[in-house]
């Protein structure tokens, strides 16, 4: 491991006379060698979307995203192997402390640096198509002569500073948006690392997919009244829970395709619209409050096999069957939860009923060796459709 590999700029083999930024190819070996910044050449007018592609998926981003889930258990490796004097041979500079822990832990962050970490930008760049970045950036800068971008803190934003661009990716664990902000755009902070997030009073909309793939993300404070927000904002993110959420709305396939393990929905939310946690397949609980009012037919869209543990107040039981077939409620079938319900009180979409309906029949036909418990209780959630209609 080499500890005091200087950390240094080098620009992109482009042909002179390039426009627009396609296919940047970076050097693995170059980042073992230092070269861990990369400065944009006058004359870029435009990054494309799939500029950085390649490097974003490739391994020295997985490389880095293993060693950042498995941060804690990294240090206790290295503190385990500096105990064994014989083993490891390392001179380290006094950043890194005397102790054994402090030492595993430089180790451990000097890894992480492993990477593309700062992005210089030209006073010519006009545009930057949304993904157009390579993710986890320590800090991005532009040139103070550029008249349509600008950087704050090393985080991209509109020359007036009111739309927040593109973060970084892995700046800090905790980011606080400056006031003034009114917009976050598409795609800013795509792929980030970011435990804690502050939104500032002044904030006014969130683009689509504006937090797409974030990893780690557990609190958010906001200080807006009143925030617009767009589709699939959250949408293939690794998050701990929900119970962050600080709006009354879950907006359309919010957190598509997560990977949860709880949907913890604050009181106080109100509607839960299609797709907002479709796909979240490794969920083991899903709690929902009464402040609830509204959760559309696809917003819990699973697919067959789902089997997480969800509790329902009595004032959606009229709801149960907008969640994956044989999905127990309360501890109870969902046969059971509707049975419940008064005539009044059982007011449900046919469609929704009928497309329920046809699943358990195709999983009752396509499974030809199943335990007779769960045939018994898929042959009694059909004679109750059946019976509804």
């Amino acid at each position: 491991m080499i500890l005091d590999s200087k950390e240094i700029y080098v620009e992109p083999d482009i042909p002179k006379g390039t426009e627009i930024l396609k296919d940047v190819g970076i050097s693995s070996e170059g980042i073992e060698r230092g070269e861990r910044g990369l400065r944009i050449p006058e004359g870029i007018r435009k990054i494309d979307c799939n500029a950085f592609q390649q490097y974003n998926t490739g391994a020295v981003v997985s490389n880095i995203m293993n060693v950042l889930s498995r941060h804690n258990a990294e240090v206790r490796e290295w503190m385990k192997k500096l105990r064994r004097k014989n083993l490891v041979k390392i001179t380290f500079p006094e950043e890194a402390g005397d102790s054994v822990s402090g030492r595993a832990e430089f180790l451990v962050k000097k890894e992480e640096r492993v990477r593309l970490l700062k992005l210089d930008l030209p006073a010519s760049l006009a545009e930057a198509e949304a993904g157009a970045f390579p993710v986890l950036l320590e800090q991005i800068d532009v040139s103070e002569q550029n008249p349509n971008f600008t950087s704050v803190d090393g985080v991209m934003f509109s020359k007036d500073r009111k739309t927040l661009l593109r973060y970084p990716g892995l700046r800090s664990q905790e980011y606080q948006i400056p006031e003034g902000t009114e917009c976050i755009a598409e795609g800013a902070f795509s792929g980030a690392v970011l435990k804690r997030l502050e939104l500032p009073s002044t904030l006014r909309r969130i683009e689509n997919q504006a937090f797409r793939a974030v990893y780690g993300l557990e609190d958010v404070v906001c200080k807006s009244q009143s925030v617009s927000m767009g589709t699939s904002v959250f949408r293939d993110s690794v998050l701990k829970s929900t119970d962050w959420w600080v709006w009354e709305e879950i907006p359309k396939a919010t957190f598509l395709n997560c990977a949860l393990l709880e949907i913890a929905i604050p009181e106080g939310v109100t509607e839960i619209r299609d797709y907002a946690f479709a796909g979240c397949r490794r969920v083991k609980r899903i709690i929902i409050p009464s402040s609830v009012e509204i959760i559309d037919r696809h917003s819990f869209e699973e697919g067959n096999g789902f089997s997480a543990e969800v509790q329902l107040p009595r004032n959606l039981f009229r709801y149960a069957y907008r969640f994956p077939p044989l999905t127990e409620i309360n501890g109870k079938p969902q046969r059971e939860i509707w049975k419940s319900l008064s005539p009044e009180e059982r007011r449900e979409e046919p469609d929704v009923l009928s497309t329920h309906r046809e699943s358990l029949k195709r999983q009752l036909s396509k499974l030809r060796f199943m335990n007779l418990t769960a045939k018994r209780k898929m042959k009694a959630e059909l004679e109750l459709l059946s019976e509804i209609g």
